[in-house]
């Protein structure tokens, strides 16, 4: 964000690179505009394009908005039934503009063939019905590059954005309400983190543009990149904790995989990633070794320990899922990461009862193990996998995490769920704390996985 001049200031926001505005919306002539009344009714107007000019910025921001929905959001924005449409709510247009101009922005962007939309009839906390409108970039600019662009606004507004955006002013106490984690010093340092964030953004530029043209990545994989890019680029930061789950949602635990190799320390260097190998299943273990259930006979028990056993076999081959493979899916065309999302999907976060062709191999194997984690999942399925992911938690954030930095506080260290990215000069006492920690919390040998990303150039330029 750069000082223009009187009380203005430039602000950079994303759109499809083919995408023009100031061309699509002639001065000179005359349109249609959906204005909405403060009571939440409207009305149709019409308007020359010098006066609807002036909604161009809050244009090009509910674009900046779309993109960002559609290559970062959870599915919990996206529409049940086309996930390719998000949600976009009337707030969202603040405080570039007011929420009245939500529906003659919308209404132009449509008629503009910029935008596409559908409706879903939906319920609120409240009980209350309402109709939640999803919106999407027509073809055209779908699979157009994303760029960064200038739009104009006033200072205060911009200042009111940079809140919305998150980000941590140096002059100010923090934009967010972070008290929710401020207390938990293995998530509060993570934050810090973030905030302060060195990220090689040259080369990651020169890296997306070489996958591109040499088609190692798609059109959808470069723009996601570069949308985290330059949220990066202009610190804008996002960040959430669960409660449920105790995990830290960040821009850099969500962030493309391509980008953490650009992700720098305080010496300019690559980052060490060091990754539990098969964490879910291990979690799973740790489930189904330490809460044995109630058995109806001794040969019963015999049975469940004797499932148990060879799933603890499996988990000791170093790589769980290729060990899946061969004992339960020999013979069928199915790449590790496919058996990954097969297991984790269709058996650990399946629903009970499922008839998912996959799981009944699966099941064929581990009878028992199946009816006890479906057993876990009632009443309340989404509360397993919470549960899941909370015992990872534990021993990420809450004992690994915290113990390191209560070692090194200055070193650079992110969590990626399951994995760290950690200083090159801190990666083995890291790596053999994870092996340790990992050992006793499962009772079980674990895996790491290392990989030491390339030193950066001396003449990048670096992001703070």
């Amino acid at each position: 964000m750069t000082k223009g001049k009187d009380d203005n200031v430039n602000v950079n926001l994303c759109k499809p690179e083919n995408l023009n505005l100031e061309e699509l919306i002639k001065p000179e002539s005359r349109y249609f505009v959906n204005v909405r009344r403060s009571d939440g009714s409207s009305y149709l107007d019409m308007i020359n394009g010098k006066k609807l000019s002036k909604y161009i910025p809050a244009m090009y921001y509910f674009i900046h908005v779309l993109l960002q929905r559609q290559h970062i959001s959870y599915d919990t924005l996206r529409l049940r039934y086309d996930k390719t449409f998000v949600r976009i709510f009337v707030r969202d247009i603040e405080p570039v503009k007011s929420k009245n101009y939500f529906n003659l922005i919308v209404f132009k962007l449509i008629t503009l063939k910029i935008i596409e939309r559908k409706t879903s009839r939906e319920s609120t906390k409240g009980g209350y019905m309402v109709e939640g409108q999803y919106f999407r970039l027509t073809e055209e600019y779908l699979n157009a590059v994303v760029i960064q662009h200038e739009i104009t606004l006033k200072k205060t507004t911009a200042e009111k954005l940079k809140v919305k955006f998150g980000i941590k002013s140096t002059d100010s106490k923090d934009t967010a309400n972070i008290s929710s984690f401020k207390q938990i010093p293995a998530i509060y340092h993570q934050y810090l983190a973030v905030h302060n964030i060195r990220f090689n953004t040259e080369e990651a530029e020169e890296y997306l543009t070489r996958s591109y043209s040499d088609k190692t990545i798609e059109i959808g994989r470069l723009n996601t990149c570069r949308i985290y890019m330059y949220n990066i680029t202009n610190g804008r930061f996002y960040y959430t904790y669960s409660d449920a789950c105790e995990r830290f949602f960040t821009t850099v635990n969500g962030m493309p995989k391509e980008l953490r190799q650009f992700i720098l320390d305080g010496d300019n260097q690559g980052l060490v990633e060091l990754d539990f190998g098969s964490s879910t299943a291990y979690v799973i273990y740790k489930i189904i070794s330490s809460d044995m259930p109630e058995h109806a006979s001794v040969v019963n028990k015999i049975l469940f320990e004797t499932e148990v056993d060879l799933y603890k076999r499996l988990l000791e081959t170093g790589d769980f899922y290729s060990a899946i493979r061969d004992i339960i899916f020999h013979g069928y065309e199915l790449s590790r990461g496919q058996i990954k999302d097969i297991v984790i999907k269709h058996w650990f976060n399946a629903t009970p009862g499922s008839k998912n062709k996959y799981r009944k191999q699966i099941c064929k194997v581990f009878p028992r193990i199946t009816e006890f984690i479906d057993s876990k999942k009632s009443p309340v399925y989404e509360d397993f996998f919470n549960f899941v992911m909370l015992l990872e938690s534990k021993l990420v954030n809450g004992i690994i995490y915290q113990k390191f930095i209560n070692l090194h506080p200055d070193a650079v260290i992110y969590t990626v769920f399951d994995s760290f990215l950690i200083d090159q000069k801190y990666s083995d006492e890291l790596f053999e704390l994870m092996l340790n920690e990992g050992r006793i919390f499962y009772n079980v040998d674990c895996v790491v996985k290392k990989k030491n990303y390339a030193t950066p150039k001396d003449d990048t330029v670096i992001v703070h």
